[in-house]
């Protein structure tokens, strides 16, 4: 007994109308259809990272999305680009992508540029630098400071700062500063008020109510009492209140960055306070 074979189904031909339905569909909803993957994501763009130094950069190639209409977003170190195009050639239909990239250590984010060439979208990303622990005001002060007893003449006192090329001198009395004498506490509270140099004693001229730091304190921290105070010099005191170093402007501006120190400088214009 012969098997009855079965008419081979042919698939349904498509109305002009549906046709056009299966086209704004695609449209809308990109991706949906079903294409053998090979050829669904033959036209994607394809991303190159390269990191070198001080520098990130990213290379994009398209065939067919014309890499000045991609639309590129930085959020902290996160890359996004997107785009989309319709082509009638190659893959016909819409073609859309978004990529998202993690970009490597920390980025400038001001300091992003890109430029087109044919197909070729090229970003550059500066590195941002990296942050610098906080520095203590022990690795910029000067140590092994010099100073005078209140008692010193004011004689004996200039000849010092003469002698050590020095504009000002910290006063202590057992190990404890009580004020600063600068060359300007000389000419104008000595000098112009006619004072005895061989008989006067600095305390009678120097500068009281001195502003005062630890060798532990942030540097950045001093910085902006000098800047705030408008003071040009600081004791610097140990542990237990003892004089350990002395801290200045210009020690500053030979330690810091220019930027830095030049801030500290120009919020700075009365000489010799404190």
């Amino acid at each position: 007994m012969k098997r009855s074979e079965q008419p081979v189904r042919q698939p349904r031909r498509l109305s002009p109308l549906e046709r056009i339905g299966r086209g704004v569909e695609r449209m809308l909803h990109p991706g949906t259809e079903e294409t053998p993957p090979s050829s669904r994501r033959s036209w994607l763009p394809s991303i190159r990272v390269r990191e070198k130094a001080g520098v990130i950069v990213i290379k994009l190639e398209s065939p067919e999305i014309d890499p000045r209409r991609i639309l590129i977003r930085l959020v902290r170190n996160v890359l996004t680009l997107s785009g989309a195009s319709v082509s009638t050639t190659g893959e016909p239909g819409y073609h859309s992508f978004k990529r998202s990239i993690v970009l490597p250590g920390r980025i400038d984010a001001k300091r992003i540029s890109a430029h087109c060439s044919d197909r070729t979208l090229s970003i550059r990303i500066r590195k941002a630098a990296e942050p610098r622990a906080a520095r203590a005001v022990r690795e910029v002060m000067i140590k092994g400071v010099r100073f005078v007893a209140p008692e010193t003449t004011i004689r004996e006192t200039a000849e010092l700062l003469r002698k050590e090329d020095i504009g000002s001198v910290p006063v202590c009395r057992d190990g404890a500063v009580v004020g600063i004498l600068t060359d300007r506490d000389i000419a104008i509270r000595a000098t112009a008020a006619g004072l005895d140099p061989l008989r006067t004693p600095i305390a009678e001229i120097m500068t009281r109510n001195v502003v005062t730091c630890r060798e532990d304190d942030p540097l950045v921290d001093v910085e902006q009492v000098m800047h705030d105070r408008q003071i040009r010099r600081v004791p610097v005191l140990d542990r237990v209140g003892s004089l350990a170093g002395y801290l200045t402007l210009a020690r500053i501006a030979r330690s810091e960055s220019d930027l830095r120190s030049g801030h500290v400088l120009r919020g700075i214009t009365r000489e010799g306070g404190g």
